[in-house]
Formats: C-alpha cells, structure tokens, sequence
C-alpha cells in the first residue's frame, strides 16, 4: 500500500464491482478457482470502461494523461487497455519483467519505482486495478 493525500487538486475515483461465482471462486472453502479467459475478457472490457468513465467525470481527455499505472497481471491485458483507451502504450509504466504478477501490491510497487524520478510535480496520473471479486477501480489525480 502507500498513501496519498487528497487535497483541492484533481482527485476523482471510479470504483466498481461485478460479483461472479463463475469465473472467480473457491473450490471446497480450500482453493481460489479462476476462469482465465473470462477473467482476462472482464478486465479488458471493465477496465477501459472504467478508464472512459473516469475520464468524463474528470473533464480529460486520454491525451491530458501523463502517466499510467495499471495493475500488472500481465502485459496482454495491459496492451489492449491501451488500445481501447486510446492512451499510448508509452505512457503506461510496466514492471512485469521485473516482478511479475504482484496482485494488490502491483501499483504500490510501481509508483514508487518511478515516483522519485520520472513523475514531475503537477502530472496527471492515473491508477486502474481489477481484482478478486470481479472488481475494478480508476482514479485519475495530479500528482
């Protein structure tokens, strides 16, 4: 985790859910199950749209979107968010090759890998999760 804090500057959230027991669930109270390609279809539908969405309420434009920090479940997903929002794949930060799947811890990481030095003060970043539940979060902020 890592903490932010809110002032009068741009902050907007857009946080969802989609309960599902079919593609996400645990067998016998033992074991979490995943449908993978459903899971990957729900985060490359849910997660563009929640990008779209979050861009209306903030009054941007994917243009005005300096730095993109997405959950880093693999770089597929990541790709095709890009391409669906239009945002150039350049200004998404990736650490896949590095760490892998982190889950929860996979912006937290991110952003403080690149925070220091490549996020000027004043930058509009953006956050988009989707995780265990079939749940899906943006928040676009300046930085």
């Amino acid at each position: 985790a890592f903490l932010v804090e809110k002032t009068d500057e741009l902050f907007i959230t857009n946080i969802k859910t989609f309960g599902n027991d079919k593609d996400l669930f645990m067998r016998n109270l033992e074991k979490i199950s995943m449908q993978g390609k459903n899971v990957y279809r729900f985060a490359v539908d849910k997660v563009p749209e929640s990008i779209k969405e979050i861009l209306i309420k903030s009054n941007l434009s994917n243009k005005e979107i300096d730095h993109v920090f997405c959950h880093q479940a693999n770089i597929r997903i990541i790709k095709k968010i890009s391409q669906k929002t239009n945002i150039d794949i350049s200004r998404f930060h990736i650490n896949l090759n590095e760490y892998g799947n982190t889950s929860a811890a996979s912006i937290p990481i991110l952003v403080n890998s690149v925070s220091k030095t490549k996020i000027k003060r004043g930058e509009i970043i953006l956050l988009t999760a989707f995780g265990a539940g079939l749940t899906v979060g943006s928040i676009i902020m300046k930085w």
